[in-house]
């Protein structure tokens, strides 16, 4: 069976007769149809003036007509007629006769009306989408996708997929409409089967929408041909039948809300935009920093992720770096979570390359496309094919490796709380070109059925016809423009700034020259807020966005929704209003809104009134009519959209999903998200300050601590029911350096409270109180009075799970309390601890690091460090808390000290009285003696002395009797047995050091190198007066003493960071330091210089292994473009050399022989790349 294609312009000629008919309209070219025989003649027909309509065959042999460019061709000579609503002469056409001229027809130019097929001479079937074509002469059949028999032997008026079946054996059309090119006409023989032609499939759909394809699982636009074009398909020959067909189109999967994608990154970077950002980085710096971003997140997010299934495509020219990042381990569940990972990709990468034009979210949106490997892209101005998207890693990867939804993709889709997103998302601003929303929809039907237009379907608008909404007549009905009944005239409505008209085609063909177009304004009734109370009730989100962590929509971006004039779906609208507004059904309502300060932070605000002035928002639903913020407000409190029946603080660990319940949780989440593994070169400076300056070198108390800070963490929604004092004689120590670290960046200020005023967490007003985890008490020092104040009230908080907050003007609300607490102070006793105290911690805080600005100022570098939150949040989480109990305290020298200091003076007196004393000494004095030698002790030391009744009281808590005297006489005697006393005092306050048997000297910390810095920790002051200038100069890596760090590995259990001592340089490090000395003489480098380590490398050193793998990529792409590796490099050859032995030296000092270095196979074959191309040894 032969097939052949045509002209769009001109028709053509049957191989064996000649007479042939083209049928193109406006909407794409259609196939050749055959009708005549090999006798037949096209002018002998009798019957040649009878008009058949746009797109069917005729029903009578030797009955074609010629369609082109919307003009009709008459079958008879020379009679032509217009098709369409303005009539124009038709083109010239040549009816294939050798003799026969066209313009020989003396009729040529008499009309015939579009839309109708005679199916006997002079009667017309009207057209539309209940019956078409007939089945015998005059009958008519309904017209569909089934394919449905005809009843007359032979003959058949079934339309299937676009195709429709002559009615005589052997003639097909094709009819080609707005859904793409009409598939290829089959002419059948004698003996084919009509169902053989039925049953033939496409391997994939066409058409200019989307929505002509929306049922494929498989979407690709062309963008190469205008209008653009939209293909379908369900299975993998379809996509590849696709490639085969467009090879060389630009073509672009298109994804939407549906099954899992792969994670993603869309990167544009303008050479220009590059070469601003400082400090400079080259091509390659930035093509590694955002694999390494990428990477990681997949890491975070998924951490069974396989870094080999890492995909990465260029289309970069010198204009513009253009990358796009996926990989084939892994999907994600939706869009929405596309959207968050490429924001969690983006927070990753240098200030310089966030802008939101470099890396495009198009996950945001409903629905975006992702070029196809292979494809160029398609410049509009220049008409020219350019910058085609290739495979850098895998090389050798096809196009489904590059795709975000493959075929027989069997990935594990990731489910991570990281990627938890809001029911929508935030704010999303619909441009003024985007496509038609339902509610826009919806909105226009409403305003038909409002105005009483009936008897038409009403369509989506073209996307080459934005605003204009079809409607297709289905049922005769009465026109208001034309006043009188219509049977087939179709109408359209077109959106304007503020409203909708109503147009009629045969309207518009009947106007007066010069005169408008007629319109009818489509309007409700109704104000807007009738209708919106009639309206049915907006969704309600299945989990609350208002205490989502992760969503920054506050109440600002609602103000700023209303401000922008822009209209939104009610959806939207009360989206928003969910997302930052609750209602607390007290009895008098209390509202929480959120918001969010100029760092980013969120916070609420918690008041009895809400003000909003008369800010509106304009609805889709309503006609775009503004209905004030107030009533949609109400109406969301009415409907429990945003109702709660009380505020509570209800903390969760990190990675668990928030709890559902009816109470407004106060709880935000915990600010630092953990990363996926420890970076020890930030954990091990942070651990070596934490054990060996807070602790003072205490192991007890290190271990303490970090379990202490671990469980607020890991039990949130408990109390570790104990205080923490850090106290130290002297300024500038560094005890709040790591606690406010821990509070503000891991916990997040919203968790966190520091103040050195008691009043605002012990006095009446105690808001800060509320939904914290950590109040530190700083630079304390209370009276007595203070002290008798407070105290009682402090050790209430420090036990007890429920607080009454008390704010100004609103009721006390009795919430969880889980806060805990530490104090830090340089007072000698900035706490008061009773006798027998369970709940006190103290830390006497190390001064060996008092002053050393230099190691503060890299430490403070540690903490500022992007990832150091994270870092420390992992840390804590890895924390085996199973034998920990907070209330099991160490008793530590300065607690007991600070206890006995603290101590009633009538038992100071007598521990300073019986210390001289033998062990087992016991002398009764009188009590008339002994008080007047308290009263004397008491001038001493500027006491004032109790009475002797109460003296006797307070002697009476370490085991002194008061007895009468043996003597005879009536006098009374207090019994001091030495023994006895000193076994209360330990069994009450501890070991004091005037009974200790233990040696209590203060513990000197000698003078040594900082382990994690290599600074000493006391230097002359003409020293350290050069480390403040050298701290403060861009060249301080230089001036500074180049130096190996000796760190430890941090665990996650007691085995810290120890204090080793310098290792003396080892054989093996001497040979190849020799080997490094020669490399720079082959390079004609310095050789002091090549082998000197600097601060530099050692920071660099810390994501050594992700540059040596993007580099040996890059090698490989050069290679396969027949380019110089070399321009292709971010690193240089010491860069790695030195690199290397960084590591290398860092597992030798750990007392490890082999690493991954020697080992590990993925990272031999990355050597070998290198050393092949000349960037190693």
């Amino acid at each position: 069976m032969s097939r052949q294609s045509i002209s769009a312009a001109s028709s053509s000629r049957d191989e064996k007769t000649g007479k042939t008919v083209n049928i193109v309209n406006d909407r794409g070219y259609a196939n050749e149809v055959d009708i005549l025989d090999e006798d037949a003649d096209l002018f002998d027909s009798e019957e040649i003036r009878k008009p058949v309509s746009q797109g069917h065959a005729s029903e009578e042999i030797g009955k074609p007509v010629n369609i082109v460019n919307d003009r009709v061709a008459s079958d008879d000579s020379g009679k032509t007629v217009s098709q369409g609503y303005d009539r124009v002469p038709s083109d010239d056409s040549d009816i294939l006769d050798e003799d026969a001229d066209l313009f020989d027809s003396e009729e040529i130019r008499k009309p015939v009306s579009q839309g109708y097929t005679s199916e006997e001479i002079g009667k017309p079937v009207s057209q539309g989408y209940a019956s078409d074509n007939s089945k015998e002469i005059g009958k008519t059949v309904p017209q569909g996708y089934d394919r449905v028999p005809s009843d007359d032997s032979g003959k058949t008026g079934n339309i299937v997929n676009d195709r429709v079946i002559s009615k005589e054996i052997g003639k097909t059309v094709s009819i080609v409409n707005d859904r793409g090119y009409a598939n290829e006409a089959d002419i059948l023989d004698e003996d084919a089967d009509l169902f053989d032609l039925l049953n033939y499939e496409v391997p994939y759909h066409c058409g200019t929408s989307l929505g002509s394809i929306g049922g494929n699982l498989y979407k690709i636009r062309d963008d190469s041909v205008r209008p653009r074009r939209f293909l379908g398909t369900d299975d993998e020959d379809g996509i590849n039948a696709i490639l085969s067909d467009h090879d060389g189109h630009s073509l672009h999967e298109i994804i939407d809300e549906g099954d899992p994608l792969r994670p993603f990154i869309d990167f544009d970077l303008p050479q220009e935009t590059l070469d601003a950002i400082k400090p400079k980085l080259t091509r390659n710096n930035v093509v590694n920093i955002l694999v390494r971003a990428f990477s990681k997140t997949c890491k975070e997010v998924f951490p069974e992720w396989d870094k080999n299934t890492l995909s990465l495509a260029s289309s970069s020219d010198a204009k513009k770096i253009s990358i796009h990042v996926s990989t084939t381990g892994m999907r994600l569940k939706k869009i929405s979570q596309a959207a968050v990972f490429t924001e969690l990709v983006r927070r990753k990468l240098p200030e310089g390359l966030r802008g939101r034009g470099i890396i495009d979210n198009i996950a945001k949106k409903q629905s975006f496309s992702l070029r196809i490997l292979g494809s160029p892209k398609y410049n509009e101005e220049t008409n020219e094919h350019v910058r085609e998207k290739k495979a850098v890693q895998p090389k050798d990867g096809t196009v489904y490796n590059f795709m975000l939804r493959a075929p027989n993709d069997e990935s594990p889709v990731a489910d991570s709380p990281l990627l938890v997103v809001p029911e929508i998302s935030p704010m999303i601003q619909r441009p003024e070109t985007c496509e038609t929303t339902h509610a826009e929809f919806e909105l226009v039907e409403r305003l038909l059925k409002e105005t009483k237009i009936e008897g038409y379907n009403l369509s989506y608008p073209a996307d080459n016809k934005l605003g204009i909404f079809p409607l297709t007549r289905v049922s005769p009905s009465h026109c208001p423009l034309c006043d009188r009944e219509h049977t087939c005239e179709n109408a359209y409505i077109t959106q304007n700034k503020n409203s909708y008209s109503f147009h009629c085609y045969r309207a518009d063909q009947e106007k007066q020259p010069g005169m408008r177009k007629p319109s009818l304004k489509l309007t409700f009734s109704e104000t807007p807020l009738k209708r919106e109370i009639k309206l049915p009730i907006p969704d309600k989100l299945d989990r609350p966005r208002i205490t989502d962590p992760n969503d920054n929509f506050v109440w600002w971006d609602l103000i700023e929704m209303c401000a922008s004039k822009k209209s939104f779906t009610r959806n939207e609208a009360y989206n928003a209003i969910q997302a930052t507004i609750a209602c607390i059904a007290k009895k008098i309502r209390i509202w929480v809104l959120k918001h969010k300060n100029p760092d980013g932070e969120l916070y609420f605000d918690i008041g009895n009134e809400l003000n909003i002035g008369n800010w509106s928002i304009k609805i889709i639903e309503l006609g775009d009519s503004p209905i004030k913020l107030k009533t949609l407000i109400e109406n969301a409190d009415d409907k429990c959209l945003i109702t709660y029946a009380d505020i509570n603080f209800l903390p969760y660990p990190p990675n668990v999903v928030p709890p559902k319940n009816e109470f407004f949780n106060l709880f935000l989440g915990f600010l630092a998200k953990p990363v996926a593994e420890i970076n020890k070169e930030i954990m091990e400076p942070i651990l070596w300050h934490v054990k060996n300056v807070i602790c003072n070198g205490d192991e007890r108390l290190n271990e303490y601590i970090w379990n202490w800070w671990a469980f607020l963490v890991q039990k949130p929604n408990k109390k570790p029911h104990s205080i923490l004092v850090l106290k130290s004689a002297l300024q500038q120590c560094g005890k709040n350096i790591i606690s406010d670290f821990i509070g503000d960046k891991v916990l997040g200020p919203n968790h966190h409270f520091a103040t050195s005023d008691l009043g605002k967490i012990l006095g009446k007003f105690n808001s800060p109180l509320q939904g914290r985890k950590l109040i530190t008490l700083n630079e304390t020092g209370m009276s007595s009075g203070d002290w008798h104040r407070f105290n009682l009230r402090l050790k209430d908080l420090i036990t007890t799970g429920k607080v009454d907050v008390e704010r100004k003007g609103l009721e006390t609300l009795r919430i969880n309390d889980f806060s805990a607490f530490m104090i830090t102070s340089n007072h000698d006793a900035p706490i008061k601890i009773d006798i027998g105290d369970a709940r006190t911690v103290c830390f006497d805080v190390s001064a060996r690091c008092r002053g050393n600005f230099a190691y503060f100022n890299r430490l403070a570098k540690v903490l500022d460090h992007h990832d150091a939150p994270g870092v420390v949040m992992r840390y804590l989480l890895n924390r085996d808390l199973s034998e920990y109990l907070p209330q099991d305290i160490p008793s530590t020298k300065m607690k007991v000290e600070t206890m006995r200091d603290q101590l009633p003076n009538p038992i100071r007196f007598i521990i300073d009285h019986i210390s001289p004393w033998d062990l087992d000494r016991v002398e009764r004095p009188t009590c008339n003696v002994l008080y007047q030698k308290y009263t004397e002790w008491c001038g001493d030391n500027g006491e004032k002395p109790f009475t002797s009744n109460i003296l006797g009281k307070k002697f009476s808590q370490i085991g002194v009797e008061r007895k009468r005297a043996s003597s005879g006489k009536r006098e009374w005697c207090y019994v001091l047995d030495r023994s006895k006393i000193v076994a209360k005092l330990r069994e009450s306050v501890g070991d004091i050091e005037e009974f200790s048997d233990v040696p209590q000297s203060d513990l000197e910390n000698e003078t040594a190198e900082i382990p994690v810095f290599n600074i000493p920790e006391k230097r002359d002051e003409s020293y350290q007066a050069k480390i403040l200038m050298a701290s403060t100069s861009d060249t301080s890596a230089v001036n500074e003493p180049p130096q190996i760090i000796k760190s430890a590995v941090a665990r996650p259990k007691s085995e810290h960071v120890i204090n080793p001592e310098p290792s003396q340089t080892s054989g093996k490090d001497k040979e190849r330091e020799e080997r490094l000395r020669k490399k720079a003489i082959e390079l004609g480098e310095d050789p002091v210089k090549f082998i000197t380590i600097t601060d530099e490398d050692k920071r660099e050193s810390i994501t050594f292994r992700y540059r040596m793998e993007g580099d040996a990529r890059m090698c490989e792409y050069a290679r396969g473009e027949d380019e110089d590796p070399r321009e292709h490099m971010e690193m240089t050859v010491r860069e790695r050399l030195i690199g290397e032995e960084i590591i290398r030296r860092k597992f030798e000092d750990e007392g490890e022989t082999s690493s991954w270095l020697d080992t590990d196979e993925e990272w031999k074959k990355v050597i070998t790349i290198l050393q092949e191309n000349g960037m190693m040894w």
